[in-house]
Parts: structure tokens; sequence; C-alpha cells
């Protein structure tokens, strides 16, 4: 093992034990530093400053040196950091570090790594499942064709056959749905007929969207005639997917739009308030469907 190579061995002990001063003390008062996208820092004081910081993001690390080659002035450092999750779990990452020298001292240090494993996800947070996001479009677009037109076996075809239902009613609401519905049959009933008097030329735009896993969120701006009375609203619908169908639907709604002391009952506020849409209302394809 000949100096530099001690000298990664030395530096991953420091960091190893916490110790951001005996880290930085590698490094050129003028070095460079860069962790993945992060912005670079410039000076061994920010270099150390940078180190103390981390050192409490996780709750222990260990350096294993896999290899070190070392190429002119060049070091390509091959690393296996075992450390835990938030929850406790034992995780091990690889990692690549390379180093530029100036005679003994760091000059510029870059490090490429996927931390994330190692930060947890914040709230069970993943990506969206393969399909769930393509699967609540057309659902939503079911909602918008029905909605628009009174034909709603769009969104219906899209619904597993025991999906679960539960749909915001109102105080006041008359014979209103209780709780949640169960069945895709019971769907079709309730759709075709509490909803054939009560819905009738609303306009539904998606605005926003989330997804987690099998969750997919869409943030709606409803307007149109609802019990005779014209608004504009908010809507929520939280749709679960599982195997390429509607496991649940669940719908929030915002009935303040029917407070005269609201303004979202105004079309033109509710309109405003808005910047994009993610899936537009476009009469001729809704009736075309």
């Amino acid at each position: 093992m000949n100096a530099r190579e001690r000298m990664v061995h030395a530096m991953c002990a420091a960091v190893d034990a916490g110790d951001a001063e005996a880290f930085g003390a590698w490094f050129a008062d003028d070095a460079t530093y860069r962790f993945g996208n992060e912005e670079p820092l410039t000076g061994r004081t920010a270099v150390i400053a940078a180190t103390a910081a981390a050192a409490g993001t996780l709750p222990r690390v260990r350096h294993t040196v896999d290899q070190v080659a070392e190429v002119g002035d060049r070091l390509f450092c091959r690393f296996t950091i075992e450390t835990e999750t938030p929850a406790g779990t034992p995780v091990a990452l690889p990692c690549v570090t390379v180093i530029e020298m100036a005679g003994d001292t760091v000059a510029d240090y870059r490090v490429h790594m996927d931390i994330g494993p190692a930060l947890g996800a914040p709230l069970g947070l993943r990506p969206a499942e393969p399909g769930a996001v393509e699967v609540a479009r057309a659902a939503f677009e079911g909602l918008q064709r029905g909605g628009a037109t009174g034909d709603w076996s769009g969104f219906v075809d899209v619904l597993a056959e025991d999906v679960r239902i539960m749909i915001p009613v109102p105080a006041g609401e008359q014979e209103p749905p209780e709780g949640v519905l169960v069945g895709k049959d019971v769907a079709r009933r309730m759709f075709a007929g509490h909803h054939e008097e009560m819905v009738a030329g609303v306009v539904l735009e998606a605005k926003r969207v989330a997804a987690n896993g099998p969750l997919v969120v869409l943030e709606a701006r409803v307007e149109g005639a609802l019990d005779g009375e014209v608004v504009a609203n908010h809507f929520v619908f939280a749709f679960e997917v599982r195997d390429g169908m509607v496991a649940s639907m669940y719908e929030y709604a915002a009935w303040t739009a029917k407070s005269p002391t609201s303004r979202w009952g105004d079309p033109a506020f509710a309109r405003e308030a808005w910047s994009e849409t993610l899936i537009p209302y476009t009469p001729s394809t809704l009736v075309a469907g």
C-alpha cells in the first residue's frame, strides 16, 4: 500500500469516526468538492463544515475500500458504504470517488453514489406503479364524459368488480348514498340513477396529479349545474389501482363553494385560480367516446 492509498484509508476512517477536521485536513486550501448532483464546494473550510453537517444524517457509517486505482495524479476509488435507514434497516451502498491530487493534498474530490436508499422514503413514498397513472386517467376521463353527457360507461368499465367508492354528500342532500359503496354493479346503478338529475353539463378538468405506488390523486376543477345551481368547485379524486383496474375511488369536494360567502362559487374566480390543465375538458372527444 503506497502513501496515497494510505491517505484514502485514513480519509474513510475519519468519516466513519465523524471526524470532519481529520477528513478535511487532506484538502488543499482552495480544493473543490462535489457530492453527486449537489452544488460544488470550494475551500477546505467549506468541506469540513459540510462533512460535519452530514455526520448527523445517518446513524452510522462504515467504509470498506474495495479498490484504489492510480492514474497519474488521479485516484479512482471504489467503496462499499454500510449504514442504516431511519427505520434501522441495514444497507450497503456502492460508491465511486475520483480524487485529483496536487502533491500530497487533495485538489478535487468528486463522489458518485446514490444515497437515497440510506435516507429512506419519507412517509412511505415510492414511485407510481406501472400503469397506475394511465388507469387513473382513464377513470377520470370516464367521469368527464359522464358529467358532460350522462354516459358513465367509460368510468364503470375501469372499475374492479369489488371496487370501493366513497362520494361526499353535502348536508341537506335528499336520500344520499351512505358510507362506502362496494361493487361495480352498485356503482353502475348509483351513477346511472342518483347522478342522472343531480349532475348535468358539468365541465371537469384535472389540474394537478400526485402518485404513490398504486395510489393516484387528481386535483380537479368542476364547473356547471349541480342540483340546478351553477357552481364552480374543487374536487380531489383518489384512485387506488390494482391489477389494471380501479380498486377504490375516494372523492373529496369543497362544498364551501355553495356558500354565499365563498368566492369559489364564482366560475371566473375559480378559473383564475389555476394556471395549468393536465386533462382538459374537450367536448368533441367526450361526445365521440
